[in-house]
């Protein structure tokens, strides 16, 4: 989260609410800016500002960064989709989560593996983050929140088995998925919790 939304290497790709920068048709921006806002006012926080446009990262849909939440013109087209939905509970978690992502040198972690291994325990966070902002935001049942958070890093493992590029500071989504199932043990028996992409995949 900062991430970094996030992650996946999925057609997916982060949204958010408040500033715009960036041709993207009204209704989808709308859309974005619905749940972000919700969001924000859900959790008592000032609003997070959104800019969307191309992101630098490889395989990243969104990103928290800076105080302010970059998301891919692709996904605002979809912003309304339980999984673009997921996505964006995920980046906001950075920002309830006051996470932001630090620059290589000065005081920050001085090698690529060093700011690895502070921000893969921020993405986790994030993700379990998401699954309470999906309840909050949405109105959902935990058991329902929890489901498409998983369908979310199932559509990562299913691009990541294809090739696709892990985003930076993410661990292998079928590491995100069992961090998340072990968060969450009350509902990974449940109908349309199986995880095929990451067979074997044990119960927490």
């Amino acid at each position: 989260m900062a991430s970094f939304p996030a992650w996946v290497v999925v057609a997916l790709v982060l949204l958010a609410a408040c500033a715009m920068s960036g041709p993207t048709p009204e209704a989808d921006y709308q859309s974005v800016q619905w749940f972000v806002g919700r969001a924000c006012g859900v959790y008592g926080v000032r609003a997070l500002p959104v800019r969307i446009g191309t992101l630098p990262e490889v395989g990243a849909g969104a990103r928290y960064t800076g105080g302010e939440l970059w998301v891919l013109p692709g996904v605002a087209e979809r912003a309304g989709t339980p999984m673009v939905r997921a996505l964006l509970a995920h980046e906001v978690s950075h920002y309830l989560l006051h996470h932001e992502m630090r620059p290589l040198g000065g005081n920050a972690p001085q090698t690529l593996g060093d700011w690895a291994a502070q921000q893969i325990p921020k993405e986790l966070d994030a993700n379990a983050k998401g699954v309470e902002v999906l309840q909050r935001v949405e109105r959902w049942s935990e058991r329902t929140a929890f489901l498409v958070m998983l369908d979310y890093l199932r559509a990562a493992a299913r691009a990541q088995r294809r090739g696709g590029v892990l985003a930076p500071g993410h661990p292998a989504a079928c590491e995100e998925v069992r961090d998340l199932a072990r968060r969450f043990p009350a509902h990974w028996d449940t109908p349309g919790a199986a995880v095929p992409e990451c067979a074997p995949t044990a119960a927490p």
